[in-house]
């Protein structure tokens, strides 16, 4: 974040959204950004994306360093958790499509948040290996077709991809099996599909 930016140096930000669209207005969500990444994370996207963090869903105030906020009328402004507001609201390519975000959005999140996302994505019991652990459990993968032609080490989709499950607490090793696994469907499908489906498949070992 550059340091003229006005949340630049802020420890804690409250962002107010709207939802739907100018000519049907649903309502507003407040959410919290908590520690600086969390909010290079939201500045971030927004600023890349014209404030607004997806189609419909647009900023409308930023309240910064401003201590608690008080929500009188919850039909008409929703307060949602930060992991939440990542998972439900942003829509996932404006995160995935730069890996400084992946980044900070890996650092903005704790463990707890990181257990409860990988839970919401479809995860029951987060699978998280050693670094050293040589369990063949994961051989799970190898029920997939191998492919020819291994992933691009030093290509922008691979750097997202792994910074992503890594954001979300897997350990490289599993990590390193899956996208070797992958191979160059890497770069030609979707990252956030290529992440559920890692997602499932660790924790389904």
């Amino acid at each position: 974040m550059d340091k003229n930016h006005p949340s630049f140096g802020s420890r804690h930000i409250w962002f107010l959204f709207s939802v739907g669209n100018k000519s049907d207005r649903l309502g507003f969500v407040i959410t919290e950004a908590g520690n600086r990444d969390a909010i290079y994370t939201l500045e971030e996207i927004l600023e890349q994306h014209d404030g607004s963090v997806n189609d419909n869903c647009n900023i409308v105030a930023v309240f910064r360093d401003a201590g608690s906020i008080g929500i009188r009328n919850q039909e008409i402004a929703t307060y949602v958790k930060y992991v939440d507001f990542l998972l439900d609201y942003v829509n996932p390519s404006y995160i995935m499509s730069d890996i400084s975000i992946v980044e900070c959005m890996g650092k903005s999140l704790s463990k707890e948040d990181r257990d409860y996302a990988r839970a919401k994505m479809g995860s029951i019991t987060p699978a998280v290996a050693d670094d050293d652990d040589e369990d063949d459990s994961w051989e799970v993968f190898n029920e997939q077709k191998p492919v020819k032609n291994e992933p691009m080490e030093d290509t922008k989709d691979y750097h997202v991809l792994t910074g992503a499950l890594e954001s979300l607490g897997f350990k490289k090793p599993i990590i390193k099996k899956f996208v070797t696994k992958l191979g160059n469907r890497i770069g030609k499908e979707p990252i956030q599909s290529l992440i559920k489906e890692a997602v499932r498949g660790f924790t389904q070992c």
